[in-house]
């Protein structure tokens, strides 16, 4: 219904209002609410929690300020009293006291105190809050932050300069025509202009409109037309007419309908809509398209998608793996690279047969902190030396009292000290009988980085059982039932006459814990029937003691539920093993050996004959038809291709090597691939196979 309103429009205007009324027209007939009072454009002035709590704090000491003041001024109602009763409750102060107006003034100016300290510490958090949100503004949009810290107040005062004044000024300024002097960088730069290709006309296609809508999120805060992209996405008939009323704004350099329709949502933020010449709808996503053909030149055994590539860029400018004289190197390191590739690509055919990686990786060269050849040669030995010793020790160590490698950064001297390693591992690899040894040989290799590169490197082996660690609201729970407990203690005491005689001389301590678990009534020691209240009071701490030690019982197999559930999915059998009782199963005498060899031998050495159906036949004439399964042969680039997409410092095995150690020493590829190739088809399984499993089964 849409293609006739669409191909009427004359603009962009026409078209977005088009666009937004067809947007009303289906919320009207799907039934959903919709608000015709206009869009909201101030954000919610919600106060947060933290000020809430503390603007209560002040409201209620106020509001006691207001009854303090009012009982020193002697109002003695019910109410005032039992206020000011509250406000000294724990203190030894009593409203007969003599003294009780000098009492009452001190109350007031300490509770002023605390309300100033307060209001300072609404305005400290309140200017933290504002300097946060006006960085993180800078970060987004400079001109709403400048726009926020304009004071109209201050701006619009006075008198405003007079209006011939002004248009005097201006024209003065920009009506007399001006000589320029231009210098000779006039001709340098024409020069230098001359050899600049012209940029190639820009053609939006529906293609374009189609997939900038596709990448943007459905329900992301509209422009000023109100349109959401989740409408630009339904209405698929918009993108020609969109695409061809882009073309003509491009074409006539004018872009008024785009700003006032709001519709430039469709275009990038990193692109400049203000100057048209510089206007590149949609079309920056060819710079990935560019560098994914340049990639698959380099090295097409590679997949990687486009996104995949974009990422990766990302990701190392963020996280500034390479400084700016790095990335400056590399750049003009690929430039003559890619024109040098395309001039061969068109003159010779590319080899079929790629060298292996571990040719090329022996072929790194080695980076040190030094242009001494002596030294370097130093230095390489030391290296050397450090790997034999770290091989040495790490070869007929147990796997359990392997020490746990550490995180090493991603910085360039330590991918130098890997590029170092690699050509010394060879030996060792092409020496090394099965997996056993190589792993043996890695994770000594490992080690010896580690040493080289100073990281800590603790040798008291891997902890292997989890931490048993007690969960803090546990912790929480068993403070206050001993709390509770030393209460009724003191209490017990109390009560069986340990506040004989002199109290306040002999057990100051119990007696001041009794008066402090009165606080607040109107309990006092002196009373005749302060035994009861004692007795009371411990029978609450018992029960309170009870209700925590049944809370700690209900987590507590809350807890194991959830634990049994979630293991249930990741390994029922670990969950059956734990849920064996060996003080049960244990009890009692075992069976006797003569009556169990006696029970299996019936059961097993008396021959059996079985009669077999026809489905026997069925199964066979079916089975004989499958073609058996081609022969699994495991190359370098297999290795190669499954350590690169595992994650670097995932959870180790029983080895204790981390997959960035794999990804680092390239040239046990080729030594992994054929021993475990050799493992499968020789169908032997050992314990070594830990990390043919880690590689292959994540």
């Amino acid at each position: 219904m849409l293609v006739t309103y669409l191909e009427a429009s004359r603009d962009l205007c026409e078209t977005d209002s088009i666009l937004f009324g067809a947007a009303v027209a289906v919320c009207r007939i799907i039934g959903a609410k919709l608000p015709m009072a206009g869009r909201a454009t101030t954000q919610s002035s919600a106060i947060p929690a933290w000020r809430k709590r503390i603007e209560d704090r002040i409201a209620k000491a106020r509001a006691l300020i207001g009854r303090l003041t009012s009982f020193r001024s002697g109002n003695n109602r019910p109410r005032i009293m039992r206020t000011v009763r509250m406000a000294f409750a724990g203190t030894n102060i009593s409203l007969s006291q003599p003294d009780i107006t000098q009492k009452l003034t001190e109350r007031i100016d300490d509770l002023k105190q605390k309300i100033a300290a307060w209001g300072k510490r609404i305005r400290r958090f309140t200017d933290r809050s504002r300097r946060f949100n006006q960085n993180r503004l800078f970060q987004s949009d400079q001109k709403r932050l400048y726009k926020s810290l304009e004071r109209p107040k201050v701006c619009g005062a006075g008198q405003g300069p007079d209006q011939a004044d002004i248009i005097a000024f201006w024209r003065g300024l920009w009506s007399e025509p001006v000589n320029h002097s231009e210098g000779p960088w006039m001709e340098v730069v024409a020069s230098q202009g001359a050899s600049v290709t012209p940029m190639d006309p820009i053609t939006v296609t529906p293609e374009d409109v189609a997939e900038a809508v596709r990448r943007a999120p459905n329900w992301k805060s509209p422009g000023l037309d109100g349109l959401h992209h989740y409408w630009l996405k339904g209405f698929i008939v918009c993108h020609a007419v969109l695409a061809r009323q882009f073309q003509e704004a491009l074409d006539q350099k004018s872009l008024p309908s785009l700003f006032t329709t709001g519709i430039t949502h469709l275009v990038p933020k990193d692109q400049d809509t203000t100057d048209p010449s510089k206007y590149r709808p949609i079309t920056w996503i060819a710079y990935r398209a560019r560098m994914h053909c340049f990639f698959a030149e380099l090295d097409p055994s590679i997949p990687v998608t486009k996104q995949n590539l974009a990422d990766r860029v990302r990701y190392i400018m963020r996280s500034k793996i390479f400084d700016d004289a790095e990335l400056e190197r590399l750049r003009r390191e690929a430039i003559p690279l890619s024109i040098e590739l395309a001039m061969v690509g068109d003159a010779a055919p590319q080899a079929t047969n790629q060298p292996p990686r571990v040719e090329v990786a022996m072929d790194l060269p080695v980076v040190v902190d030094s242009d001494d050849d002596e030294m370097v040669s130093h230095e390489l030995e030391q290296m050397r030396s450090i790997l034999e010793e770290a091989i040495l020790e790490t070869r007929s160590m147990p796997l359990e009292n392997r020490p746990r490698l550490p995180r090493i950064p991603l910085s360039k001297r330590n991918r130098a000290v890997m590029r170092a390693l690699n050509p010394m591992l060879v030996t060792y690899l092409e020496a090394s009988r099965d997996l056993c040894e190589r792993d043996s040989v890695l994770f000594g290799a490992a080690v010896a980085a580690c040493r080289i590169i100073g990281a800590k490197l603790p040798m008291a082996g891997r902890a292997t059982k989890q931490s048993s660690a007690i969960p803090a609201w546990r912790k929480r729970i068993e403070d206050r039932i001993a709390k509770a407990r030393a209460l009724i203690g003191r209490l017990t005491s109390f009560r069986s006459g340990n506040n004989l005689l002199l109290p306040d001389l002999t057990v100051p301590r119990v007696v001041r814990t009794v008066r402090m678990a009165f606080v607040g009534t109107n309990i006092s020691l002196s009373q005749p029937d302060i035994t009861q209240k004692l007795t009371e009071r411990i029978d609450d701490l018992k029960q309170k003691i009870a209700a925590c030690g049944k809370r700690i019982r209900r987590f507590t197999e809350r807890s194991r539920r959830f634990n049994q559930n979630r293991l249930f999915q990741s390994d029922e059998k670990r969950l059956y093993k734990s849920l064996e009782r060996p003080e049960v199963c244990g009890a009692g005498p075992g069976p006797d050996q003569a009556n169990t060899i006696a029970f299996w031998r019936g059961l097993w050495s008396e021959p059996v004959n079985h009669s077999e159906g026809p489905w026997t036949e069925v199964v066979a004439s079916q089975c004989a038809s499958i073609m058996p399964m081609d022969p699994v042969i495991i190359t370098p680039n297999d290795v190669a291709d499954a350590v690169r997409r595992a994650p670097n410092w995932k959870s180790p095995g029983l080895d204790g090597l981390h997959h960035y150690w794999l990804k680092g020493f390239v040239v046990c590829h080729a030594v992994l691939a054929s021993l475990s190739f050799k493992r499968l088809s020789t169908r032997s399984r050992s314990p070594a196979s830990s990390l043919l499993g880690s590689l292959f089964g994540s």
